[in-house]
């Protein structure tokens, strides 16, 4: 975090703060891409538990009082969860960081408080979730793939088969290969980049390449219609 930031975005782990910095640059109006998104500072919680966040939030309050920052963005993955679930730990943790809002709820995405007598900070959160209305950011990424899945789909004999050797492969684990297995093996060789996989071919590089000229094809529809309220969301932060 550098003594510009204004924006703090709270994210789970690695591959989320990956995919909210590649897409807050994408959505960028094309009329201002001068827009610089440095002063948005995504921050991993390493986690989603209540203790995770409590733990963040009372490491931040330093920088809060310090640094000219005007809100916070808590998103979370919805996972299994309910909506009213996420937000009871949402407003827990915030209330045992002793961060004096009023409940954050399904209607009152955002809630103020004093850091001194001259400033204000916000706090508002987004659920992530997928078309089912669950899930997380993997499994809203196999939803706005730009190729298709021939061999990511055969993962799933792989894990059927894992089944009955007695080896439970968790779904988040076999998301995760089949995110991998996408990009090298779908995406990579029906777009004829298998040549420089380390440039086009891993989960990082997809999303840096997401705002640049080239490749052509790039790995995410990042103008799905499942992304329209999260990229919403984001917005007020630029």
């Amino acid at each position: 975090m550098n003594k510009d930031t204004q924006s703090i975005l709270l994210v789970e782990g690695t591959t989320d703060e990956w995919f909210i910095q590649s897409l807050l640059t994408y959505i960028v109006p094309p009329q201002n891409k001068t827009i610089d998104v440095q002063h948005i500072f995504l921050d991993k919680l390493y986690g989603s538990s209540e203790n995770d966040l409590i733990k963040k939030l009372k490491s931040l309050k330093t920088d809060l009082r310090n640094k000219p920052i005007k809100q916070i963005g808590i998103i979370l993955d919805k996972d299994e969860h309910s909506v009213s679930d996420r937000l009871a730990l949402i407003n827990n943790a915030i209330l045992k960081a002793e961060i004096p809002v009023l409940p954050l709820t399904e209607t009152v995405s955002q809630v103020n408080f004093d850091i001194n007598s001259s400033r204000t900070i916000s706090i508002s959160y987004f659920i992530i979730n997928d078309s089912q209305a669950k899930g997380n950011v993997e499994t809203l990424l196999s939803e706005i793939i730009t190729a298709d899945p021939k061999s990511a789909e055969c993962l799933k004999i792989w894990q059927d088969c894992s089944s009955t050797q007695g080896v439970i492969v968790k779904q988040s684990d076999y998301l995760k290969e089949w995110i991998k297995v996408y990009l090298r093996y779908d995406y990579c060789l029906q777009n004829k980049l298998q040549n420089h996989a380390g440039d086009y071919c891993t989960l990082e590089k997809s999303f840096e390449n997401m705002n640049k000229e080239s490749p052509a094809n790039k790995a995410w529809d990042f103008d799905a219609a499942i992304l329209k309220d999260l990229k919403s969301y984001l917005i007020g932060f630029l």
